[in-house]
């Protein structure tokens, strides 16, 4: 079975912000193959891609969900010096972008960095962090060549490298919620050899980021009877509260809300 840092390493490579999640589907879709051999694995018309073991006649069908986009930024025009602006999909951490270096998914797959003034030119602002919308992407191009090259609707994701910390853990820009589409594929590799009294269906959905409407399709679509959803959450991290944060390496969290079963949270 494909270990779980290479699941991860794989998934993270490969871009697929929302409504735009064509390349990471693709990847996660090889690698559930990889994982569960003879799975049938389908994509609907929102990108959301889904996967099918046990019994369709059970009166019990479950659906296993974790979210396939990542956030980024979306291309809206080119400016007469060539620079690219943009506005976010999905919400982005406005205060990670100054200076931070993106790639840019045009016609070609192009390095930029996110232009910001110095210190010395802000006015004393320095301090403050200017609106997505303010901030410019240099591409090193002048409009010109810019235009060949990318245009209005293009995506751009910020570069974030997978690299191994001490230990298990992991970082990279998109394990939210490459991270859950992970463990659902690992799941799916234990349970593709076992007899199932019941139905499962693997579901990695789309536009989570900006708004569920894959997530909102697909559980109408699938009519599931119990869902169980994976995703990402804040890990423990000095000055704040323990009952705010999940402690890193104690196993998973079950969330609790109104909007949540109390019934199926009981039982986890």
């Amino acid at each position: 079975m494909i270990s779980v840092t290479e699941l991860l390493c794989r998934l993270c490579a490969s871009p697929g912000t929302s409504g735009r999640e064509e390349t990471a589907a693709e990847t996660l879709t090889e690698l559930l193959r990889q994982s569960a051999p003879g799975l049938k694995i389908e994509t609907d018309r929102m990108g959301n891609v889904t996967a099918f073991l046990g019994d369709k006649n059970a009166s019990r069908q479950i659906l296993l969900d974790a979210h396939l986009d990542q956030i980024g930024l979306v291309v809206t025009h080119i400016t007469e010096e060539g620079f690219l602006k943009a506005a976010p999909v999905g919400g982005i951490d406005r205060r990670v972008l100054p200076c931070s270096a993106v790639t840019v998914l045009g016609r070609e797959t192009l390095s930029g960095t996110v232009s910001f003034l110095p210190p010395h030119l802000t006015g004393g602002k320095e301090d403050e962090c200017p609106a997505v919308e303010d901030l410019s992407v240099d591409i090193g191009k002048t409009k010109e060549e810019a235009e060949a090259l990318v245009a209005p609707g293009d995506r751009i994701v910020v570069d974030g490298e997978f690299r191994q910390l001490l230990g298990t853990r992991v970082t990279a820009a998109a394990l939210d919620d490459r991270a859950g589409c992970a463990a659902l594929i690992l799941c799916a590799g234990e349970l593709s050899d076992r007899i199932l009294n019941c139905g499962v269906t693997f579901s990695f959905t789309s536009r989570e980021e900006t708004g569920c409407e894959g997530a909102r399709t697909a559980a109408y679509r699938l009519n599931a009877a119990e869902a169980l959803v994976v995703d990402v959450t804040f890990g423990d991290q000095p000055g704040i509260p323990d009952e705010k944060c999940g402690k890193l390496g104690g196993g998973p969290m079950i969330g609790v809300a109104p909007s949540l079963s109390r019934e199926m949270g009981d039982r986890l």
